[in-house]
């Protein structure tokens, strides 16, 4: 097995500016809707993902696939959604199978 090859210091300043940019604009957008709209960014994504797919019902398999999020942090954000008012409870029974489409407020915030 070949050892990887390090970061120059220029490669490696650039990757960390990167990651903090990326960072501080996740961070911004959530500060934003949060004030002008009531909601998060996780929010927000789960939201238009299901809005793009023109308001009709996502398997909750496909969500996690189109959002590229791992099973655990869909449920539980469709969990803090629920609570919220934001996605219909039927979805806190999260499973492959499941259709998710948003709540009447939920839709309007997307």
């Amino acid at each position: 097995m070949t050892e990887p090859e390090r970061l120059t210091d220029r490669e490696r300043r650039a990757w960390y500016g990167f990651l903090t940019m990326q960072e501080d604009v996740r961070r911004h957008m959530n500060r934003q809707l949060v004030r002008d709209a009531g909601i998060s960014l996780a929010d927000f994504a789960v939201l238009s993902t299901l809005r793009m797919a023109h308001g009709g019902p996502m398997r909750v398999f496909e969500l996690r696939e189109a959002l590229r999020w791992e099973k655990t942090r869909l449920t539980e954000q469709i969990s803090r959604m629920v609570r919220r008012g934001l996605a219909p409870s039927a979805l806190s029974r999260v499973s492959r199978g499941w259709p998710a489409t948003w709540s009447p407020s939920g839709g309007s915030a997307a």
